[in-house]
C-alpha cells in the first residue's frame, strides 16, 4: 500500500520548460511594440483603459 506522499507525488505532471528561442523572439516583438505604442500619443492610455458594456448598451451601436 502506498503512503500519502507517494500517492500525491505520482500524480504531479511534469512541467514543460518554455524554449529559450521563443523567449528571445518574444522579447524582440515586445520591444518593437513598446516603441510603436510610445510613439503614438494617448495609445498607451487607450490600450490600458477598462472596457465594459453595461445593461442596456447595444455593442453594435457603440461609436468610438
Amino acid at each position: 500500500m502506498k503512503d500519502a506522499n507517494e500517492f500525491f507525488d505520482a500524480e504531479k505532471p511534469e512541467k514543460q520548460k518554455f524554449p529559450q528561442e521563443k523567449k528571445y523572439d518574444q522579447k524582440i516583438v515586445d520591444a518593437t511594440l513598446i516603441k510603436l505604442v510610445e510613439s503614438i500619443p494617448d495609445l498607451k492610455t487607450y490600450l490600458g483603459a477598462r472596457f465594459s458594456i453595461k445593461y442596456g448598451m447595444k455593442p453594435h451601436k457603440l461609436v468610438f
